[in-house]
């Protein structure tokens, strides 16, 4: 399998595989997998929860990327990680549906590819997430 695409970007499959190897038991693995795609997407694109910080290091709780009308959202939880995705309009949730991990990393890299075009934020956070996907 090849580490890029024709066009000499990395591979969506090989990031897929990074973020999928990353998330393979999300009770251990989540926290690893919520720091990747915090420190991975730049703000423009992604708003990151936190928890604590006052006497130890905030620790992500929930990662919200918004890629045109869809909000992809995924969240720490007692039982896991919650992987959903809301289509927007005008900055309110029309609807949000839940969504396996798997089908959630092919959405948000397809929504960043597409926009990846037209938009340098998503550019940067396709290469970002190449970066952290293959070096775990």
């Amino acid at each position: 399998m090849s580490n890029e695409s024709g066009s000499g970007e990395p591979s969506l499959e090989l990031i897929a595989a990074g973020l999928r190897r990353d998330a393979e038991d999300t009770r251990l693995h989540g926290q690893v997998v919520l720091e990747s795609l915090a420190t991975a997407l730049p703000p423009e694109l992604a708003r990151v929860e936190r928890s604590g910080g006052l006497v130890r290091k905030a620790k992500v709780v929930g990662v919200h990327i918004s890629v045109g009308d869809r909000r992809y959202v995924l969240k720490e939880t007692s039982s896991g990680l919650v992987s959903s995705v809301c289509h927007e309009s005008g900055g309110i949730v029309m609807s949000t549906t839940l969504v396996e991990f798997d089908a959630w990393v092919r959405e948000l890299l397809t929504a960043l590819s597409n926009a990846a075009g037209r938009s340098a934020s998503a550019a940067l956070a396709l290469q970002q997430l190449a970066i952290s996907g293959t070096s775990t």
